[in-house]
């Protein structure tokens, strides 16, 4: 059996001549059973006729970078699986399979599924023809907005968001329409900013129909990865630590199936959210966005594993000159409302468990 010249160049990438990767191949061609092999780096054998192969599963290389370039001439691959090995950095996209539907890469160790990890400052942000350049704009735009550009929030937010986290920036109509036209592309087309979608490792895989990306060190993921994997049947996020948060929302409507959602949870970047199952933790950030006062700033303050126990949350109203109490609060959920720096003369009895001043 002959495996290939294609591997055998990938997995020489980032290791040193004394290194020795033991691994395990297994290959199957034109649907045929599969055959497995261990291997050590310098005994991989040549792969002939990689056209013929149309599942590949590698396991158990302790590898920290994955070139994706190496399947390119696997043309009729159908199932691809990487597995329990140590992969952290993807250093390009996953070249054009038009007959892969299923790709898992699971336990091993990657942060992100973007191939270029730049800072924002660096990023090479090209003139769309829209008549205004990216890179000046997006200069503007806080982090948080950023963020929220990228993962496709309304562009009426997004804008007014910027001008309030900008006290000196004076309301233009012209730059207000040109900031307008920017971020309601991305809400039409993802690939819009060439450096966000297009890094994306799985914008080539059109076809691809089931993705599981479980148990790696995965912490947010961008909207931009429906429009990437548009006939995506099935997604497995399950075993990341989720920075569970509103940019995230976005997950609990993606109609796709999601694999061992009751394994998919929130991680430490979200300390209130820690190790609460994901579906969960969206629902309530979503309905105590929506139901939060206009002007007051909402906040999940404890979150019971067991869904027996309500939540709680804070409603900070303090020093907006308010004169009565907002007509409607978030319901569902422990209230402390925060009513500090006020004029608020009276207090009408508000219906709803827990509401404490």
């Amino acid at each position: 059996m002959q495996i290939g010249v294609y591997l055998l160049v990938w997995l020489s990438f980032g290791i040193s001549d004394e290194s020795q990767s033991i691994g395990t191949l297994c290959v199957s061609r034109n649907h045929s059973d599969e055959t497995c092999l261990d291997f050590q780096l310098e005994q991989l054998p040549f792969f002939e006729n990689p056209h013929e192969v149309t599942s590949l599963k590698i396991s158990e290389v302790d590898l920290g970078i994955l070139d994706p370039s190496i399947f390119e001439s696997f043309i009729n691959l159908h199932e691809l699986t990487i597995e329990d090995n140590n992969f952290e950095i993807l250093n390009g996209p996953f070249p054009v399979l038009k007959q892969l539907e299923k790709l898992t890469i699971t336990g091993n160790a990657l942060d992100s599924i973007y191939w270029e990890r730049e800072s924002r400052e660096n990023r090479d942000l090209h003139d769309n023809g829209s008549g205004f350049n990216e890179k000046k704009i997006l200069k503007l735009l806080t982090d948080d907005a950023y963020e929220a550009l990228l993962n496709g929030e309304h562009a009426q937010d997004i804008i007014s968001h910027l001008y309030a986290e900008n006290e000196d920036f004076e309301i233009d109509p012209d730059l207000n329409k040109l900031l307008m036209t920017l971020v309601e592309g991305l809400e039409k087309k993802a690939d819009f900013f060439p450096n966000n979608a297009k890094r994306n490792a799985f914008v080539n895989l059109k076809q691809l129909k089931f993705l599981n990306i479980s148990y790696n060190k995965l912490s947010k993921l961008n909207v931009d990865v429906k429009f990437v994997l548009p006939n995506l049947e099935s997604v497995d996020l399950s075993g990341n630590l989720w920075n569970c948060s509103e940019h995230m929302i976005w997950i609990n409507s993606w109609n796709v199936f999601k694999s061992r959602l009751n394994e998919t949870y929130c991680g430490t970047a979200a300390p209130v959210l820690n190790g609460i199952q994901i579906s969960r933790a969206l629902s309530l950030i979503h309905k105590l966005d929506l139901q939060c006062p206009v002007r007051c700033e909402c906040s999940l303050d404890r979150v019971p594993k067991s869904k027996a126990i309500e939540a709680s949350a804070v409603v900070n109203c303090s020093g907006l000159g308010l004169t009565r109490l907002p007509e409607e609060l978030p319901m569902d959920v422990i209230l402390t409302l925060d009513l500090k720096n006020n004029s608020v003369s009276s207090y009408r009895v508000l219906k709803g468990p827990g509401t404490e001043f």
